[in-house]
């Protein structure tokens, strides 16, 4: 972790030395394994009998081995059921931290892919951040810290991992494979590797990126088919709020890429890139998918 993340590493290291760990911390990074590294080692840091001279864990001895194995009775962890972390995950959790520790007195919740609770399920876990049982901690893991509601945001510590350089990762990619057409695209969305091979060679993926350059080739026109697209086409293939968001993250890379290329178009690329920011903000207030499109359309033709 030391080399991985240094500045972590020794941000953490003094937190551990002055006892200053808080009980709850969203861990925001591009690459689901990392974050869920992240979490085990801090975890293995609070729990460690055997601390290096840092004050984190020595990584060798039986406790942080059972770990990292996931054979340690204490800490829990929470993926999505389906599409979405549900309210009766959260109530199951609660309980599990209402007993007694098996091993310790510390318990330890890591919740995967955070972003993806319902808004019931933020809200009980809102409730439990704000009132915690014992002497528990929770790990929020995701890549977009802003898709948590607020008031979590607020009543957890922020760690962001820190990205690799586009140079090297766009070597990578082209190495794994990365078709041509996608690697720009995927440089700006991601920082896995696997992720950008799969989404690369995903017939789904491939048909989005064609489907939101039709709908801005619309709109950079001030052709109202554009508003008629949206319930013709993108309806159908983006179904569920996951695929809606990052249809707008598309968006924006292709309404920046366009602005480079066509200085000289009296089209306001400024003013679309900032209507397709605030859409998205719109949709992750779970403003309906249609309207904001549709709204979208009819702003960016009417006025850019």
């Amino acid at each position: 972790m030391e080399q991985k993340q240094p500045l972590l590493y020794k941000h953490l290291g003094r937190v551990f030395q002055k006892e200053n760990i808080a009980h709850a911390y969203i861990f925001e990074g591009a690459e689901s394994k990392e974050l869920e590294e992240i979490a085990l080692w801090v975890s293995q840091s609070i729990l460690c009998r055997e601390k290096t001279d840092e004050y984190l864990a020595c990584g060798v001895c039986q406790r942080c081995t059972r770990i990292v194995d996931g054979d340690y009775p204490d800490i829990r962890f929470l993926y999505p059921d389906g599409q979405t972390i549900k309210v009766d995950q959260i109530r199951e959790v609660k309980q599990f931290f209402a007993g007694s520790g098996l091993e310790s007195t510390k318990k330890i919740l890591i919740i995967n892919q955070a972003e993806k609770m319902t808004p019931q399920a933020a809200n009980s876990l809102l409730k439990f951040i704000e009132e915690p049982v014992g002497d528990s901690y929770i790990f929020l893991l995701t890549h977009n810290a802003s898709m948590l509601l607020p008031t979590i945001q607020s009543r957890c510590q922020l760690v962001t991992l820190r990205d690799r350089p586009k140079s090297q990762l766009k070597i990578e990619f082209q190495q794994a494979g990365v078709s041509t057409i996608n690697l720009d695209l995927l440089l700006e969305m991601t920082q896995s590797v696997n992720k950008a091979v799969e989404l690369s060679n995903d017939e789904w993926f491939n048909e989005a990126r064609e489907l939101i350059q039709k709908w801005f080739f619309y709109m950079e026109n001030h052709d109202l088919q554009a508003f008629i697209f949206v319930q013709q086409h993108l309806m159908a293939h983006f179904k569920d709020k996951q695929n809606q968001i990052l249809m707008y993250d598309i968006l924006l890379y292709i309404v920046q890429k366009n602005s480079k290329k066509k200085e000289s178009s009296s089209f306001d690329y400024l003013k679309m890139t900032h209507l397709v920011s605030n859409a998205k903000q719109k949709l992750i207030a779970h403003v309906s998918f249609q309207n904001v499109s549709e709204q979208l359309s009819l702003r960016a033709i009417r006025t850019c």
